[in-house]
């Protein structure tokens, strides 16, 4: 369910403010919300391991539900969950890993010219002794 959006088993979002759900007419029964989308700029949470529930109770159906948070919601406080910043890098992980092989196969090689270089001046020292050519 999406904020403002009516695809929910209750009857929707009533609570036309973004950032704000309020849903009404749930049977019994306890209840999961997870973030499907993330605000621009953010990452969005792993959903196996951050989410919160909720249950409405046949004997008090009328109670206002009291979330409890896991993962990066672990910590809410007064029915209110919280997006933290988690920038989205510029870099995608597979850019990274081949950045990486990049950088190991160019100290390679120059440490292979560095070698040809040595061994070219060690030839070159033993055929001409220190005499200038």
């Amino acid at each position: 369910m999406g904020d403002g959006d009516a695809a929910c088993a209750g009857t929707g979002d009533k609570d036309p403010a973004v950032g704000k759900l309020t849903i009404d007419n749930l049977d019994w029964g306890t209840y999961r919300l997870t973030e499907v989308t993330a605000p621009g700029g953010y990452r969005l949470p792993d959903s196996d391991r951050t989410w919160a529930e909720f249950t409405i109770r046949q004997e008090d159906p009328k109670a206002k539900a009291v979330l409890h948070g896991r993962g990066d919601w672990a910590g809410v406080t007064d029915n209110r969950l919280t997006n933290r910043p988690q920038p989205v890098s510029a870099l995608p992980s597979a850019g990274r890993r081949a950045a990486w092989a990049v950088t190991i196969v160019g100290m390679v090689a120059s440490g292979g010219a560095l070698a040809v270089l040595a061994i070219a001046a060690h030839i070159r020292k033993r055929s001409y002794g220190n005499r200038s050519v």
